[in-house]
């Protein structure tokens, strides 16, 4: 560790090889609110599941274990001090520390107008089906697959639904 990096001190090798952690886990943050959408309609990029299961998760996590495995082997053989390893133990703390007011932030997002409108109207929309013979329940239902749709996907549906129409 510190033959690579002699000029520096413990903390600030730990400093710099926690920065691409920092990176990941401000990347996962700036998408936690990020929206798209027209006035009113506007919905987050990113379901609660996407963001739970983002990839950075999966890269903070092996970032995190490469470096803590080298500050254990480098401990263990002596390169590191015991202020190295308390720097290490600091950066640990801050990450878990930032993680945690992501997962909280994404946890506790608000929905956005249209999201929660969505919502009202998908439920609507079962209680009426369920009160309806079979041919207009089965249309409600499409009705009810086209809300829950992402945005990407009815625009292809309606785009597909225009050109058989021009046909």
């Amino acid at each position: 560790m510190l033959n690579d990096d002699a000029h520096d001190d413990e903390a600030a090798v730990f400093h710099r090889k926690f920065k691409p952690v920092h990176h990941e886990i401000r990347a996962l943050q700036d998408k936690v609110h990020l929206k798209d959408g027209w006035l009113i309609f506007k919905s987050h990029v990113y379901s609660l599941e996407e963001l739970l299961r983002s990839p950075h998760h999966h890269k903070i996590n092996a970032l995190t274990r490469k470096i803590g495995d080298d500050a254990e082997h480098w401990y263990k053989v002596g390169e590191i001090s015991e202020v190295g390893r308390g720097a290490y133990y600091s950066e640990r703390a801050n990450v878990r520390d930032r993680l945690h007011e992501v997962e909280h932030d994404i946890r506790t997002r608000r929905p956005t107008w249209w999201e929660g409108s969505r919502e009202a109207i998908a439920a609507f929309l079962e209680r009426v089906s369920d009160n309806m013979p079979d041919l207009m329940r089965t249309l409600l239902e499409r009705a009810r697959l086209l809300v829950s749709l992402p945005k990407p996907m009815r625009k292809l549906l309606h785009l597909s639904h225009l050109k058989k129409k021009n046909l």
